[in-house]
């Protein structure tokens, strides 16, 4: 009923506007420039009602040195979908633009023209994952994923960089840096409890729509699911994928593809932490290696080491300090990681702050019909 596929969950897409005859879109919403931001691109756009749900439409006109450019941007979601699990499909593109010419907001002579030259940016992409309240409950996963988790919040590769635990009432997660101010080097995404959300006020209008079966599904299971955001053309370019529709659905559907951009997600924020190792440092003083097998210990009752920096940090209270000790507990890390090897060279380390957390996904997915979120 709801599977472990990759599926596209929301997107704006761009047409333009030469592949139509008409367009009746009010001066109101007729813009020069381009509306990175979401919410404002929603201020900025024509709200057209569709299917419970709200489909936003404006035109950009702008001349881009001997260029001149003109199209239409329609964003819309799952939502006016026909089945909201299995996310937008070309039905669901069709749809959305008939409806439109319906309006005499658009018009075409060749639907094919326009969907061939229709690219998409700001794109979700959703993978869910099931967890059955038999093996698991909604408590133990909120529990556990806080305490797990933690350890990511702390970690100075993330520091800085808006990664952040979603923790209310009709929901819980972990968001990595925000929608619109991501780049190709700090890409978004996050996880989440979906049952929750689909009971918020915004979306009871949709869960109440869906059949006895799905409903009964969902009280019976656990839904997380992982989200992440390809924006620009740029960014598709860098994953080496058009964002053309019919290649982007082709893009979703195969599995080992998509999965490894998820991956780069996952590991351009977690896991690489480089550090420039410019001491010999010979013998240990008798402090460093108390404080080393204070880090090896702890690290051994399962705590990351990137929250055993923070927790020894958080015990000092002046800034100039706070830094040098820093560095101290890095290339102290450094050392435990690579097994107390010594060099007179100036080496990079790789620290896996977040390794250990990882583990609490392969965990989650031990009960699940999936192998793993990672």
């Amino acid at each position: 009923m709801i599977d472990n596929k990759f599926y596209i969950d929301s997107f704006r897409l761009v047409c333009p506007s030469e592949n139509f005859i008409k367009i009746n879109i009010p001066k109101l919403y007729l813009f020069s420039e381009y509306s990175e931001l979401i919410h404002e691109f929603k201020q900025k756009a024509l709200p057209v009602e569709y299917n419970q749900t709200t489909i936003y439409i404006n035109r950009v006109r702008t001349q881009l040195k001997d260029n001149h450019l003109d199209y239409i941007i329609i964003l819309f979601s799952s939502k006016a979908s026909k089945d909201y699990f299995k996310g937008i499909q070309i039905d669901t593109i069709i749809n959305v633009y008939e409806y439109l010419r319906e309006l005499n907001i658009i018009d075409y002579e060749s639907l094919d023209s326009v969907l061939i030259n229709t690219k998409a940016r700001d794109t979700d992409i959703k993978q869910d994952y099931t967890f059955k309240n038999e093996n698991y409950n909604k408590q133990f996963l909120h529990d556990e994923f806080k305490r797990r988790i933690e350890s990511y919040i702390h970690s100075d590769n993330i520091i800085g960089r808006g990664c952040q635990i979603i923790n209310k009432k009709d929901n819980f997660g972990l968001q990595v840096n925000h929608r619109g101010s991501a780049t190709i080097k700090a890409p978004y995404f996050k996880i989440y409890w979906k049952n929750g959300e689909l009971r918020k006020k915004d979306n009871i209008i949709l869960y109440n729509q869906f059949p006895f079966k799905l409903k009964k599904y969902l009280e019976n299971n656990q839904i997380f699911r992982f989200e992440f955001t390809i924006n620009k053309d740029d960014h598709f370019k860098k994953f080496d994928v058009s964002n053309n529709i019919y290649d982007l659905l082709d893009l979703v559907n195969d599995f080992d593809k998509i999965n490894e951009i998820k991956q780069y997600f996952v590991l351009a924020n977690f896991f690489e932490n480089t550090i420039e190792v410019t001491r010999n440092y010979g013998i240990l003083s008798p402090t460093d290696q108390i404080i080393m097998n204070a880090i090896i210990m702890l690290n051994k009752t399962g705590m990351a080491y990137g929250n055993i920096s923070h927790n020894i940090l958080a015990t000092f209270s002046c800034p100039v300090t706070k830094s040098r000790q820093k560095k101290r507990i890095e290339n102290l890390i450094s050392l435990v990681i690579n097994n107390f090897k010594q060099t007179d060279k100036v080496t990079k380390t790789k620290i896996y702050y977040m390794q250990e957390s990882l583990q609490y996904f392969d965990m989650l997915t031990k009960n699940s019909d999936y192998e793993t979120i990672f």
